[in-house]
């Protein structure tokens, strides 16, 4: 059992840590059951500064949630995976989880990692612990109401839902990118007229600039995409979609010379649009 201080050492590990070893004090002060060598580590603890003051059940419950709260912080500055972690560190993080995956369990496919993902994300009580000593650590039952975690959960839940239907083939459009299927086939329609598709629909003619003039566009964010795309979510579609090679995440290339034709286009889609919703 380490007893490295986080309010020292704040970085994610410490942190986890201290989460650990609270729940052990916890557990030790609620049942006063364990062996010879935890029973040594236990009044190790209880003689540090940080544990000491903690005399009463309560007390630690509360000092594990704040801790809890201060790793979902610190997590995405280490870029340390833990199952509450945030939805936008599990996004970063997947691709070299899914390969950790692949590689572990030798026959295996990108299908039964998602698979897999689904219901851990379905038993969330059976997957909140940390590994310590060769021991897991459940912080599950100690958790009190924590709107992070949920809205985490909530969307971490529905964004693997949705890889598993685009994998099964179960989508008729890409959901976390478009309003619609109609939007979608607006866009592959804008790209083949701004020459930007070749014949295999692969990016070409300045594919970037163009892209970022829809991307950016007011219009198109009000009709084509969904409600707060993220850049990096729209360049990983592009780069997925049409083999862009796209090699940052963060940034397209400048649109602005793409800007008037694609404003004509979205003008057009939007009168037809209106049209067809129209009472």
């Amino acid at each position: 059992m380490k007893t490295v201080d986080f309010r020292k050492d704040p970085n994610s590990e410490s942190i986890v840590n201290s989460i650990c070893n609270l729940i052990s004090l916890y557990e030790y002060r609620h049942k006063k059951k364990c062996d010879d060598e935890k029973l040594k580590e236990i009044n190790n603890l209880q003689q540090q500064d940080i544990y000491r003051a903690l005399p009463y059940l309560e007390d630690t419950v509360r000092f594990i949630n704040l801790d809890l709260n201060k790793l979902y912080v610190q997590s995405e500055k280490d870029d340390f995976y833990f199952f509450d972690c945030s939805f936008d560190l599990y996004q970063k993080l997947l691709s070299d989880r899914l390969n950790k995956f692949l590689s572990d369990h030798k026959n295996s496919k990108e299908l039964e990692f998602f698979e897999n993902e689904l219901e851990k994300l379905k038993t969330p009580n059976k997957q909140r612990f940390f590994s310590q000593d060769f021991s897991k650590i459940n912080y599950s039952k100690y958790l009190l109401d924590n709107i992070d975690f949920k809205i985490a959960l909530r969307r971490k839940l529905e964004f693997i839902k949705h890889e598993l239907a685009d994998l099964k083939g179960g989508l008729k459009y890409k959901s976390k990118i478009f309003r619609n299927s109609l939007a979608e086939g607006w866009f592959n329609n804008t790209l083949d007229e701004l020459n930007a598709l070749d014949e295999n629909k692969k990016g070409v003619n300045s594919f970037q600039a163009k892209s970022a003039a829809i991307f950016y566009d007011k219009k198109c964010k009000d009709l084509i995409f969904k409600y707060d795309l993220q850049l990096k979510i729209f360049i990983a579609f592009l780069n997925k979609s049409y083999n862009a090679e796209i090699k940052h995440l963060d940034k397209l290339s400048d649109g602005k010379k793409h800007i008037t034709e694609v404003s004509k286009l979205i003008k057009l889609y939007q009168t037809e649009w209106l049209a067809n919703n129209s009472e």
